[in-house]
Order: structure tokens, then C-alpha cells, then sequence
């Protein structure tokens, strides 16, 4: 089933890497840094973050109402750099396997992320599997982010050069596929964390079919 594609189009944070630990841990330093209450459980920050571009900011800039948003989110990022660079960082469930497995198949494999390349360029220094991909589109490569389609609709013109290549992305939130959707792409969904009903309600919501995956062990394993 998993042979019928030509091009392999992956999220990053929370789909390739383990990142959302060390993204949620940043944001509570800055936060702190700035005196802003903002102190949610890792499972109430990936409720935020997952399901909107912009919820995180909203929450942050409730607790603040003179906040200069661009100032504050970069000095989250100079906060996250931080944390990566001391982090020992990790793949996903299945990751190495699967792109070990694509690096020897006659497909091709981009990133598509909502990750600026220094974020991106840390990672593959330490996951060395990570530079068998082929092609990276980061955050300064497309205008508006997930769920907005633009950042795979640079991927696919940029990629698919024949009618007859079949797409497939690979993502780990809702926002994320909600993206995937708006494009000419098979979707999967890989979310250990959602169980069967609310699988079933998003299916029925967004009334396109995707296949959901607890792992990309699964994936790996039909290659």
C-alpha cells in the first residue's frame, strides 16, 4: 500500500523530531524572562499549539496587553537555540528506520516546517539520518503558515515535475492537516494521542479522507 508514492512530504517538529518538549520549555523561559504568567502543562501547550497558528500567541498576549510579539517570539527562538544546542535530541517512533528505508528507493523527500533552517540546521548536525532528505522548505521559503497550504504548495510546484506523481505529507497536528487537505496530497496523521472517537469526529469534519497512524513505525514497515 505504502509504495504508491513518488514524493514524501513530512512536518517536522513533532513528526520527524522530538522538538515540542524543548519548543514548550522556551516558551516558559521567555515567559518568565518578560514576567508574563504564562505557565500551561505540556499537554494543555500542545492543545494550543496543535490545533491553531496562532493560539500560543493569543494566550501570551492575553497575559500582557503592551507586548511586542515579534520581539518576544524572538527571543523565544534565541532561547530555543539555546536549549538545543545543550538538548541530546531525538527522532520519533519509526523516523529512522523509515528514512533509512526511503534513502534507498527511487523517491523523493522533502521537509515542510513551520522551523527556520538555523532550527532545522541543529537537528541534522546531531540526527545525521535527517540529511538523507532530499529537499527543505523552512519558514522563510512561503508567506503564510499551517493551516494555510502555502508552505506545501511550495513543495509540490517546486517538486512534482510529472502528472503522474503521487504525494503523499505526513503530519502530526490538526493545523498541519488541515494544510495537507487544501493540496493535491494523500494525508496521514500521526497522533498517539487521539483516540478513536475524536479520529472519527475530525474524519467526519474535514470530509477528506487521511489515514491515521499511531507511529511512523507503521509507515516504515509497509515500505
Amino acid at each position: 500500500m505504502f509504495k504508491k508514492w513518488q514524493i514524501f512530504l513530512f512536518d517536522f517538529d513533532g513528526t520527524l523530531v522530538n522538538s515540542e518538549r524543548l519548543q514548550h520549555q522556551a516558551y516558559l523561559q521567555a515567559a518568565q524572562e518578560y514576567g508574563i504568567a504564562f505557565a500551561p502543562t505540556f499537554t494543555a501547550y500542545t492543545k494550543l499549539a496543535h490545533f491553531s497558528d496562532h493560539a500560543v500567541q493569543d494566550a501570551i498576549c492575553g497575559l500582557s496587553k503592551n507586548l511586542d510579539w515579534a520581539t518576544f517570539y524572538a527571543d523565544k527562538k534565541r532561547i530555543y537555540l539555546k536549549i538545543l544546542a545543550l538538548s541530546h535530541l531525538e527522532l520519533m517512533e519509526g523516523v529512522e528506520l523509515l528514512l533509512a528505508k526511503l534513502a534507498t528507493r527511487d523517491v523523493i523527500t522533502c521537509v515542510v516546517t513551520h522551523s527556520s533552517k538555523e532550527q532545522t540546521r541543529s537537528f541534522c548536525e546531531k540526527l545525521p539520518i535527517l540529511q538523507t532528505i532530499q529537499h527543505w522548505v523552512t519558514r522563510e521559503d512561503y508567506e503564510r503558515p499551517k493551516p494555510a497550504p502555502d508552505s506545501y504548495e511550495k513543495a509540490i510546484v517546486t517538486l512534482k515535475s510529472d502528472p503522474s506523481q503521487r504525494v503523499v505529507g505526513v503530519e502530526d497536528t490538526v493545523r498541519g492537516l488541515e494544510a495537507l487537505l487544501a493540496v493535491e496530497a494523500d494525508p496521514i496523521l500521526v497522533s498517539g494521542e487521539m483516540d478513536a472517537a475524536s479520529i472519527s469526529a475530525l474524519q467526519q469534519r474535514v470530509q477528506k479522507p487521511f489515514i491515521h497512524m499511531t507511529t511512523l513505525l507503521e509507515l516504515a514497515n509497509g515500505l
